[in-house]
């Protein structure tokens, strides 16, 4: 009998109605999808909404081939149009429900963490994203010029493969002479330490949320 290779692949989105989906896979080849729309001619003015069936077609493709997937952890910011919040808003939840639909595992990163690392030594602005994607991977450059959306989805990706690490359960002693309350934080400490990728903040955060579970 014949088995077909399996081809692993790292997804990173960049949200939005110009956003992309950025696909590699092990071999470091680059597949984009931009953000399928279509317009909406209305009243006074004509609108882009994403093409929902197109949308999930892109994920479709990749299902039981995923490591992971990571979607840019944005939000609005000051002075952004209560319309433009929206759309950004709709869209994200547009690829969080199709990655939930087709099980593909996924994490939310913010800028400021996979910028850290990918665009370590220069601006953090879009076109620094379009320069060090094409430095990564010059054979993809070209697809990237005025593209900063496919250069940050790229990027991301690529911090999912080689950089992102989840944690791995550990188990920690309680301390001999800890009181009950004590104990208890041990234990719970113990599902959340592992990797050096969560922070204190993050995991006094996760203690916490299991404690207040654990009081249901």
């Amino acid at each position: 009998m014949l088995y077909e290779m399996v081809s692993h692949v790292w997804i990173g989105i960049d949200p939005g109605l110009m956003g992309c989906v950025a696909v590699i896979d092990e071999s470091d080849d680059v597949v984009f999808h931009d953000t399928p729309t279509f317009k909406v001619e209305g009243a006074t003015k004509t609108t882009n909404r994403v093409n929902l069936p197109a949308y999930a077609a892109i994920f479709r493709q990749y299902v039981g081939r995923v490591v992971l997937c990571a979607i840019e952890d944005v939000h609005a910011f000051p002075k952004q149009g209560v319309v433009s919040s929206f759309n950004f808003g709709r869209v994200t939840g547009n690829a969080e429900m199709g990655l939930a639909c087709f099980e593909i595992p996924f994490v939310y990163i913010k800028p400021p963490t996979w910028k850290a690392v990918m665009c370590r030594d220069m601006g953090k602005d879009k076109e620094a994203s379009i320069l060090r994607f094409g430095q990564l991977y010059p054979q993809f450059a070209d697809m990237v010029i005025k593209k900063d959306g496919r250069a940050e989805a790229g990027l991301l990706a690529t911090y999912v493969k080689h950089h992102y690490r989840l944690a791995v359960p550990t188990y920690v002693e309680p301390k001999a002479k800890a009181s009950r309350g004590e104990k208890a934080r041990q234990a719970n400490k113990a599902l959340v330490v592992g990797s050096s990728m969560f922070n204190d903040e993050y995991s006094e955060a996760a203690i916490d949320n299991l404690e207040s579970l654990g009081r249901r």
